[in-house]
């Protein structure tokens, strides 16, 4: 009876590796380590590929591309995607927990396709969005403002019309 209480005694004296990484803003941590959830954890630099800039622990991805290569947002990460003139040929967001695209560069966004996440796409550049498919995402909210843009739009069945989609209607989103 006599070592338990010593050892509890003891116990009670010890630093805690949690308590030394406790932290209540940025300032608290060191260069190597993020303030997330209340401690400095170390901070993961490595984005998934085709992501200019991330959030591994929050699983966000922005996207900007004026480059005319293909744009996938990784398997469960909610993507910002940005594309200028001739940028982003194809948008593949089928994988995504969803993706926010603007498609605002001339002839940018060849083709978009959204399944399963949620899609907000803005088609503003003119010739923009030629092939925008989002007939099997959770809600899909489609705008075509530029000329010539959206040439092939398929929303989900009674979510749309020819030049956008809508998650509106409570039989449109099921997200």
């Amino acid at each position: 009876m006599k070592y338990l209480l010593i050892v509890v005694i003891a116990s009670c004296s010890i630093d805690h590796p949690s308590d030394l990484l406790a932290c209540t803003t940025q300032a608290d941590c060191d260069a190597t380590r993020t303030c997330t959830g209340g401690f400095c954890i170390v901070a993961n630099a490595s984005c998934p590929a085709g992501c200019t800039s991330c959030d591994v622990m929050a699983k966000t991805c922005a996207v900007d591309s004026s480059g005319n290569g293909d744009v996938t947002c990784p398997a469960g990460y909610h993507c910002t995607i940005t594309c200028g003139n001739n940028g982003c040929r194809n948008v593949n967001c089928s994988t995504a927990a969803s993706c926010t695209i603007a498609c605002s560069g001339l002839k940018s966004c060849d083709s978009v396709t959204c399944t399963g996440a949620a899609c907000a796409l803005t088609c503003s550049g003119m010739g923009s969005c030629a092939n925008v498919d989002c007939r099997d995402a959770c809600a899909c909210d489609v705008t075509c403002t530029g000329a010539s843009s959206c040439n092939n739009l398929r929303c989900p069945s009674g979510c749309g019309t020819t030049t956008s989609c809508s998650s509106q209607l409570a039989t449109c989103s099921h997200c």
